[in-house]
C-alpha cells in the first residue's frame, strides 16, 4: 500500500509560501487528540495528524490552522529544544478545509522528564543505559537551568505554556531540554485558541478554586513551574506532599488550595524517603517562598523565568565556590548552604534508604563497565 500523499506549507517570518508534498510514513503513537507518523525520506521529522473529531467544527479547524500558521512565523529564538510546528499539513489544495496537520523536529534517544529525576529509573538509566551525568545532583541542578532559559525565551516571544508538566519534557544524557506538545501553547491575549485546563497536581490554587477553570495566564503558568524546579531538585518528590495527621487522605491538589506544604511551614511533616529541606540551595528558597507562600494570596509575587534563570545561572557560575562534594562519596554533590552537611547522606540516614546517587561503578557502556 503506497503511503498517504500531503500538502506541505512551509511559512516563513517574513509571510513568504513555499508548498509541496510529502508522504506519510510509520504511525509510531496515537492519542486522543491524533496521530503522530513518521516522514517518508525525512527521518529527522515527524508529522502530527489531527483526530478528525477534532476538526469537525470547520470555525476551530480554521483557528488551528491559522494558530499554527502564527506560530510558524513567530518562533522562539531557541527553536533547537522544541518540537515547534514548520510546516502545515493539508490533504489536498492548501485551504483551511483540507488542514489535517503539521511536520515537527524529531527528537532521538531522550528520555521523559520524570524518568530522569525520580530515584528508582535514573538509577536504571545510570546502570543499564550509561548516563554517566546523572550519578550526580548537578545534572538535576543543569536540568533546572537549561529548562528556564527555554521558558523565559517562549515567554519573552509571547506564549504561553498551559499544561507544564514531566510529560511534555524530554531530557537527553548531556541534560539538554526539549519540549514536546508545542502546538498546545497559548497565544498570550489570543484566548480563542484553546482552554486547558492541565494536571491538577501542577495548577496553581486559584484556578483549582474556580468553578469552571479558564485559560492559564502568566502567574498561574509561574506557579507550574515552581513546581516542577523544586521536583527536578528534590529528586521528584512534590512540594504539597506530605503526612498530614489532621487529614490524613489530602492529597497535593488539596494541599495546594490551602498553600499547605511540609516544606515551607505547612502543618504536615516530609514524605517518606524525600529530601531534607536543607538540600534546596538557599538563593532559590526565596523564590519558592514567593512562589507558593505569599503567591497564595497574591499571585503576582511569584518569581518570572527571568528571575529564575538568573539566579540559576548565577548558582551554576558560583558552581566551584558554592557546590561540596561529600567525604563518604565523590557522587554526593550538593549546594552547601553555609552547613557542610550532606543531605543525601542525611536522606540515607533519616530513611534508611539506598543512595540516591550510586558511585557507578556498574555503570555499563557499550558493553563494558564503566568505573
Amino acid at each position: 500500500m503506497q503511503a498517504k500523499r500531503l500538502t506541505i506549507l512551509k511559512v516563513f517570518p517574513d509571510g513568504r509560501e513555499i508548498s509541496n508534498f510529502i508522504r506519510l510514513g510509520d504511525k509510531i503513537h496515537s492519542g486522543g487528540e491524533g496521530e503522530i507518523h513518521e516522514i517518508v525520506g525525512q527521518p529527522e521529522k515527524f508529522a502530527k495528524i489531527y483526530a478528525d473529531g477534532s476538526l469537525e467544527n470547520k470555525r476551530l479547524r480554521k483557528l488551528r490552522m491559522e494558530k499554527i500558521r502564527k506560530m510558524m512565523i513567530k518562533m522562539p529564538e531557541r527553536i533547537e529544544g522544541l518540537a515547534w510546528p514548520e510546516s502545515i499539513l493539508y490533504d489536498g489544495h492548501p485551504d483551511p478545509e483540507n488542514f489535517v496537520g503539521f511536520t515537527m523536529k524529531r527528537f532521538d534517544d531522550m528520555q521523559m522528564l520524570e524518568n530522569v529525576y525520580t530515584s528508582e529509573t535514573r538509577s536504571e538509566l545510570i546502570t543499564e543505559h550509561g548516563w554517566v551525568n546523572l550519578r550526580m545532583w548537578s545534572s538535576l541542578f543543569m536540568i533546572s537551568l537549561n529548562l528556564s532559559i527555554i521558558m523565559e525565551d517562549i515567554w519573552k516571544k509571547g506564549y504561553i505554556v498551559p499544561d507544564l508538566s514531566p510529560s511534555n519534557i524530554l531530557v537527553d544524557k548531556d541534560m539538554r531540554v526539549a519540549l514536546i506538545d508545542c502546538d498546545s501553547f497559548l497565544i498570550r491575549k489570543e484566548n480563542e485558541f484553546g482552554r486547558i485546563v492541565g494536571n491538577p497536581e501542577y495548577t496553581a490554587p486559584e484556578r483549582l478554586l474556580m468553578k469552571k477553570m479558564g485559560n492559564v495566564d502568566d502567574v498561574s503558568w509561574r506557579f507550574s513551574f515552581a513546581v516542577l524546579i523544586f521536583r527536578i531538585l528534590m529528586l521528584g518528590y512534590h512540594p504539597f506532599r506530605g503526612i498530614f495527621r489532621e487529614n490524613p487522605e489530602y492529597t497535593e491538589t488539596d494541599n495546594i488550595k490551602i498553600g499547605n506544604s511540609p516544606y515551607f511551614g505547612g502543618t504536615g511533616t516530609r514524605q517518606f524517603g524525600s529530601p531534607p529541606e536543607f538540600t534546596i540551595p538557599d538563593p532559590i528558597k526565596p523564590l519558592f517562598v514567593r512562589a507558593f507562600v505569599y503567591g497564595l494570596k497574591s499571585p503576582m509575587v511569584r518569581p518570572d523565568f527571568t528571575e529564575w534563570r538568573k539566579v540559576l545561572q548565577k548558582i551554576y557560575e558560583l558552581r566551584h565556590e558554592n557546590f561540596e562534594v561529600c567525604n563518604r562519596s565523590s557522587t554526593h554533590i550538593y549546594y552547601e548552604n553555609g552547613m557542610k552537611t550532606c543531605p543525601w547522606c542525611s536522606m540515607m540516614e533519616e530513611w534508611d534508604i539506598e543512595d540516591p546517587f550510586p558511585d557507578g561503578r556498574d555503570i555499563k557502556v557499550a558493553g563494558k563497565n564503566h568505573s
